[in-house]
């Protein structure tokens, strides 16, 4: 099935512009993680509005070390939200119209990935799967912040910084999608081999 899709790509003037290993994605990603493009700004950004938040809560705290205990605290809850940030991204592949959705762990690396089987995703549905955590994760956890007592904010700015920073993985693979954008990419994954491909048209304006 998956050589009838490429070649059906192929067919329609698409060439292959990256494979990915799925256990060496922390290395593909890496490039695209640091160039200066809107998305990797937008998301530095939310990165340094959120930190200065978390000093100023730090700083007004009535308790100052209780507070950063909580915050730590609220970090290791991440745990807790990595499997509903990885079904979020199943729940969007399915409603972009995949049928086969799974999920897999590399504990080594301690990263977390949804794929779906030979379903080809163009530009404008995996910018919407990949963002869609970060959206509803973290609009859950901001809203939160205005109707819970100060020590439960601690908690919740420490689980929105870690939640924030597991998101950097999904950014930078938007990153490589805004690097071809008017290229049309468009990718999908081989679970069992374990690999992801990434399509692109040359001849696109």
């Amino acid at each position: 099935m998956l050589n009838e899709v490429k070649r059906q790509l192929e067919a329609k003037g698409y060439t292959l512009q990256a494979q990915l290993n799925h256990v060496e994605i922390a290395e593909f990603i890496r490039p695209y993680f640091f160039r200066k493009n809107p998305v990797m700004l937008s998301y530095a950004f939310f990165n340094f509005f959120l930190l200065g938040f978390l000093i100023f809560h730090v700083v007004l705290a009535e308790r100052t070390m209780n507070s950063i205990f909580l915050i730590f605290g609220g970090m290791f809850l991440f745990a807790i939200v990595i499997p509903i940030h990885e079904l979020i991204h199943g729940l969007f592949y399915r409603l972009a119209g995949a049928k086969n959705v799974s999920y897999k762990a590399v504990w080594r690396k301690f990263i977390f990935y949804a794929m779906a089987d030979g379903f080809v995703t163009s530009k404008i549905p995996f910018l919407i799967l990949a963002m869609a955590p970060f959206v509803i994760i973290n609009s859950i956890l901001i809203v939160l912040l205005f109707f819970v007592p100060e020590a439960s904010i601690s908690i919740l700015y420490g689980l929105l910084f870690m939640h924030t920073a597991g998101c950097s993985g999904d950014f930078a693979l938007l990153s490589y999608f805004y690097s071809f954008w008017e290229k049309d990419p468009l990718t999908f994954d081989d679970v069992e081999a374990g690999v992801s491909y990434f399509y692109i048209k040359y001849n696109s304006k």
